[in-house]
């Protein structure tokens, strides 16, 4: 009896070690096959066939609902309408993939990619929310330097749509907390010290027009940062160091040394007008010149400065060419107005108020034209 009770116990105990042993193997043949879909799906991603990637996503999410596969299968079908546009469905299934996972490894890519689709979509302050909980949450994820740096400008937009000094006074503190925590990385650091010297200079600007001129911005100081952004973290963004450059020449500006500002911006053009992301910039630059050329009086070199402003953009750059080019139309015919050159200034005029109606320079031209 003792015998056949060992032999049943021997055979049950090999008949569990073949069953674990066969469960281990189907398992182990099931997640190298949502292994290899998973891949399939991700090279459709890479070729933009995102409806491909998306039945073969789905596919593995259904047949193998418990390898790991179908869980990164779920963050990469975020992706496959994000591709296409599709940002509201981009959005929710990144979202949901957080709230379901949010311990896995890639719940910080899918709450950052759910905060720049916010900006897709023009909803800025739920973005804002986004940035800000990624930096919480991840302070070591893979992009923090690009969300300190949207953080960083959306703070910027919500304080310059409030003319709020308080709140400006307040991205001033996290400009200096992002500077003391990110020394090692330079780039980060000649952003967010380049930030700090413009939101300096626009405070500054704010005090003095409060303070009707009793108040007057430290321009010694917004200039000392430029240089130290340019001379520090030479291997800045190009951007950046444009902007540092942009500045330095415009507190040569406000300070009235004109012949310095005027080797500054036309120095910045020269450097940065083929380099990446600096067009604004040195559009930018070029508006300045003809500002600075025509407090000097030189109106006919002022209105061809003005003149190349308005080449420099194209539809797609909406904010500067209903403003910069605006303004640049207007100070182009009022040129015209200072050599006693009247007709020609009438048609400027004219040509603004049809060109960019309900502006401030429009108003300025309808009142013009009444003088004129």
């Amino acid at each position: 009896m003792m015998k056949r009770r060992g032999f049943f116990v021997r055979y049950a105990i090999a008949l569990l070690v073949l069953l674990v042993s066969s469960s281990l193997a189907a398992a182990s043949t099931d997640d190298e096959a949502a292994a290899a879909q998973f891949q399939i799906a991700l090279s459709y991603v890479k070729e933009k066939n995102c409806s491909a990637a998306r039945d073969t996503l789905n596919n593995l999410i259904a047949h193998y609902p418990q390898s790991p596969h179908a869980i990164d299968a779920q963050w990469l079908l975020g992706y496959t309408y994000l591709y296409e546009d599709e940002f509201a469905t981009a959005l929710a299934k990144f979202q949901d993939f957080v709230a379901s996972f949010p311990q896995h490894g890639r719940a910080g890519d899918a709450q950052i990619r759910a905060a720049f689709i916010y900006i897709k979509m023009k909803q800025f302050r739920n973005a804002y929310g986004k940035f800000s909980k990624y930096l919480a949450n991840y302070p070591d994820g893979a992009e923090h330097k690009e969300a300190t740096k949207a953080y960083i400008n959306l703070s910027w937009f919500f304080s310059a749509r409030a003319k709020s000094v308080e709140q400006k006074l307040d991205i001033l503190k996290l400009l200096e907390e992002v500077i003391a925590s990110n020394r090692s990385d330079e780039e980060l650091q000649a952003f967010a010290l380049m930030q700090y010297a413009a939101l300096s200079m626009e405070i500054g600007r704010i005090e003095e027009e409060e303070s009707g001129g009793a108040l007057m911005p430290n321009y010694a100081m917004v200039a000392e940062k430029c240089r130290e952004v340019r001379s520090l973290y030479p291997s800045a963004a190009p951007s950046t160091l444009a902007t540092a450059a942009l500045m330095e020449a415009e507190c040569d500006f406000f300070e009235m040394r004109y012949d310095d500002a005027k080797q500054k911006f036309t120095n910045l053009i020269a450097t940065y007008q083929s380099q990446p992301g600096c067009r604004t910039q040195c559009a930018f630059a070029q508006y300045m010149l003809g500002m600075t050329l025509f407090k000097q009086g030189k109106y006919d070199e002022a209105y061809d400065a003005f003149q190349t402003v308005r080449t420099l953009y194209d539809e797609k750059d909406n904010f500067y060419r209903n403003n910069v080019q605006a303004s640049s139309l207007c100070w182009m015919a009022y040129t015209r107005v200072m050599q006693n050159r009247n007709e020609e200034a009438k048609t400027l005029f004219t040509q603004l108020v049809e060109t960019y109606p309900n502006t401030e320079e429009a108003d300025f031209a309808q009142k013009m034209m009444s003088a004129l």
